[in-house]
């Protein structure tokens, strides 16, 4: 009614029957068209997205993660966020293999976001620091680990009912490692780590156990918050991974 050039549809088609969401894009892409609208569309869902966006910007905690023409960004996400949601998208193709995308924990709070990349605390793909070698996935299972401890949420008490000797805390130790961590560490150096800071904890000294891991396992990603980049393809990504 008064002509806008510019039209912010937050879910337009959120829980409607599915013949009611067609005719409610078919609606948005012939006033696109007839009147030469720029729709920006709010959605968490992909398909929908991919259907009638020609670019997609995809947010994690408020900030942007990656910007960029949505059938790159949905055909080869670069963001390890990006490649979760796609990742999440069912494929009605019972022949495809698809490798999941395993992202830890529950989201942190808007109002309190971690330090550097607000992704860092679920990061598949979390940067570990140069001074120390780590098989694929130990390094994510280690900052699990350490935010656990920072959490008061690691069950020690269990851990010492399934030890061989609930009264050896290496023995605990080892059960500990055994549920946290699915193998070995590479270097010698991080296993002396986690052995000192997890016997902390078992003899209740959870503070030091906290520290000791943070000051040993502090990853670039929790420093700094990454910026845009643009790629060669013409995209954005805020990732370390990229810059």
């Amino acid at each position: 009614m008064v002509d806008p050039s510019f039209l912010l549809a937050d879910e337009p088609v959120s829980m409607l029957d599915v013949s009611i969401r067609a005719s409610v894009l078919n609606i948005l892409r012939r006033l696109r068209r007839e009147q030469g609208l720029t729709i920006s569309i709010i959605s968490h869902d992909l398909s929908l997205i991919r259907a009638v966006s020609d670019r997609t910007a995809v947010m994690y905690l408020g900030e942007f993660v990656e910007v960029g023409d949505t059938d790159r960004i949905v055909e080869d996400p670069k963001h390890p966020y990006t490649e979760a949601l796609v990742d999440s998208v069912p494929v009605p193709d019972p022949t495809r293999k698809r490798q999941p995308v395993d992202i830890s924990g529950e989201p942190p709070s808007a109002r309190n976001p971690p330090s550097g990349c607000r992704f860092h605390t679920r990061c598949p793909a979390i940067i570990p620091p140069e001074e120390f070698e780590f098989a694929d996935g130990r390094f994510r299972e280690l900052m699990d680990l350490r935010h656990a401890i920072a959490n008061d949420s690691l069950r020690v008490e269990r851990a010492r009912e399934l030890a061989d000797d609930s009264n050896d805390p290496e023995s605990v130790v080892a059960t500990l490692k055994s549920r946290r961590f699915d193998g070995e560490f590479v270097d010698p150096e991080v296993a002396s780590i986690v052995d000192d800071g997890l016997l902390a904890l078992v003899r209740g000294e959870q503070e030091t156990a906290a520290d000791r891991l943070a000051d040993a396992f502090t990853t670039p990603c929790e420093i700094d918050g990454p910026e845009l980049v643009e790629l060669e393809d013409g995209r954005q990504v805020a990732c370390h991974l990229y810059d």
